[in-house]
């Protein structure tokens, strides 16, 4: 998923340009392009503990597509350490769990998520289908439905980026 957050700390000329394609606003930055301007923000702008935190997420979704993994992988957990509150953030690296098929790691993530907001739809969602790839079908399909009544394009949103059923 790609993330919103960094083009408010552009700060030069550079970095206004930079923000839209780290993250991809247009829908039409590859991921290649995506590590450079993500990398020009890292280093070249000032941004908070948050919208670095963002920007690494931005960046581990562009090194996922290049299916650099350990890259990405290291982008996310800097990330959760920049801003280890953050359910955006805890459910990114989650995410990035599933799609590895580390389902304990996307079950602390997710379970860490849900403490932070027992309510959300996404985090629910996630970890209903974390369950399911366990094989446990009945807390699956708990979580999934609780999910669903909060946000009933919740299934949409998760076939949309290849980890739905």
């Amino acid at each position: 998923m790609i993330l919103t957050g960094t083009q408010a700390a552009a700060q030069t000329p550079a970095a206004a340009l930079d923000a839209p394609i780290c993250e991809n606003q247009s829908g039409r930055s590859t991921p290649h392009d995506r590590v450079t301007a993500c990398t020009r923000l890292l280093d070249e702008t000032a941004l908070s503990p948050e919208q670095e935190a963002m920007t690494r997420i931005n960046r581990a979704w562009a090194y996922t597509l290049l299916h650099q993994m350990g890259d990405a992988h290291s982008e996310y957990d800097k990330a959760v350490a920049l801003d280890p509150g953050s359910q955006v953030v805890l459910n990114e690296r989650a995410l990035f769990f599933l799609r590895l098929g580390d389902l304990n790691s996307a079950l602390r993530d997710y379970d860490l998520a849900l403490r932070l907001d027992p309510a959300a739809a996404y985090s629910l969602y996630g970890r209903g289908l974390t369950y399911l790839r366990k094989g446990d079908v009945q807390h699956g399909e708990i979580d999934m439905a609780a999910a669903r009544r909060l946000d009933s394009g919740v299934d949409t949103v998760f076939r949309n980026i290849g980890v739905g059923r």
